[in-house]
């Protein structure tokens, strides 16, 4: 049954074209963001960090842990299940990382905004992993900047409040798949609202009305362990906005005696875009359309000119070296572990091949400049004087908690249990 909610929503008139190479559109470049769960948190907080000259709107994990984590524990496996890793080399090869220009400036970090998310009752990843990103993150961003949502009823889940509306969720409390629920909390709202600031309502229309397209994740966009396909969400406004652009008709004249031209038109105002990442055994291959429908980001997406990219894994069963040796990829998972890349294996600071090819799917859509890096460099040393930080500190000093309005309900900033 829930295979068959895919092929319903693709016979939808709002469906654009089949499958087809992925097009470039008008972003606004500021207006880059990304968020995932699970594996897909893992890899937002790598994209997130490596590639902030990209993402420059910040990134939201729900469910996930920290960049690095599976490099230099004895077994991947040590950052899930609620354990509590080894948390100061993570911190140290970030350091390490953008001192020597493998990932973007730090700096980058210090003004991003950045949404974490756990369950209490998650024993998949678990809360004390995520605490451990929080951790990691204080060390990089300023702490207001930083909101940690703990849903005390949830366990491994991506949260949302859609009752009754779809079929197939998970019960909130429970780990078990689809891994979508809902639990009274959209997450996909907050994560957009943090990252955004003010947003108009969302679409409570389950049909919505922009496209959901399926597009070729191949040549610089597919990587092993990717599937063949992938999808994107474009709101009507930004399908509109993006045909205007290009589909102007010219100025002429009619060759007897000069014409005043008109006024040209002013060039449409550009959408943002967004990321959104699965977990493992999320993809469209096991659950069908139940993530990329139904999370809840295409509703936010229709009334805030959004356009919302969803690469897709696949199952691979061929074993890969990895940091925790050698693995296949069973579950369709987003490569947080090592898995796929360059023998030098700075898999999770531009080597990997995942990585490499959603940040080329990003600048696609983007229309950026796909063989260019997102701006590699030294860490600016007089921005952390300013802050009156040094990356050679670990701190491990909790925020004074403040009042933060732009967050859509009441809660201690940098760390909200809700009930």
């Amino acid at each position: 049954m829930l295979a068959g909610y895919l092929v319903v929503l693709l016979a939808q008139s709002t469906m654009i074209s089949a499958q087809g190479p992925l097009g470039s559109f008008n972003i606004e470049p500021s207006s880059i963001s990304v968020s995932g769960f699970s594996s897909g948190g893992f890899m937002a907080a790598q994209l997130g960090i490596a590639y902030s000259s990209l993402f420059q709107s910040g990134f939201g994990v729900f469910a996930g842990g920290p960049y690095d984590c599976a490099r230099d524990q004895d077994n991947f496996q040590n950052c899930m299940f609620n354990a509590t890793p080894m948390i100061t080399q993570p911190i140290a090869n970030v350091k390490s990382f953008g001192a020597d220009g493998s990932i973007d400036p730090l700096t980058n970090l210090l003004d991003r905004r950045v949404y974490l998310q756990a369950g209490a009752l998650d024993d998949v990843i678990g809360l004390s992993i995520t605490n451990l990103l929080h951790l990691q993150l204080l060390q990089f961003t300023k702490a207001e900047n930083v909101v940690f949502v703990t849903l005390a009823d949830a366990g491994h889940a991506m949260p949302t409040d859609q009752d009754s509306k779809v079929e197939g969720f998970s019960p909130c409390n429970e780990s078990i798949s689809p891994y979508i629920s809902n639990c009274g909390y959209d997450g996909a709202g907050a994560v957009l609202k943090w990252l955004y600031g003010n947003l108009n309502e969302r679409n409570d229309l389950i049909e919505g009305s922009g496209s959901l397209t399926p597009f070729l994740q191949t040549g610089p966009l597919g990587a092993p362990g990717l599937a063949d396909t992938g999808y994107i969400y474009i709101p009507e406004t930004c399908q509109r906005r993006h045909q205007q652009q290009h589909h102007a008709a010219p100025h002429t004249d009619d060759g007897h005696f000069p014409r005043p031209r008109s006024r040209s038109p002013p060039p449409p105002r550009p959408c943002k875009l967004h990321l959104a990442l699965h977990g493992c055994t999320m993809n469209v291959q096991t659950i069908g359309d139940l993530f990329i429908a139904h999370a809840g980001y295409n509703a936010w997406a229709d009334t805030n000119d959004m356009i919302v990219l969803y690469p897709q894994t696949t199952t691979d069963n061929e074993t890969y070296d990895t940091w925790s040796g050698h693995i296949a990829n069973e579950n369709a998972c987003f490569d947080w572990i090592g898995q796929y890349g360059d023998s030098d294996r700075r898999l999770d600071s531009g080597g990997g091949e995942h990585m490499r090819a959603i940040v080329a799917m990003v600048r696609r859509v983007a229309g950026l400049d796909e063989e260019a890096q997102s701006g590699k460099g030294k860490d600016d040393e007089e921005r952390l004087r300013a802050w009156g930080r040094s990356w050679d500190e670990l701190e491990t000093r909790q925020p004074t908690p403040q009042p933060q309005p732009r967050m859509p309900v009441s809660y201690k900033w940098w760390h909200m249990i809700v009930p």
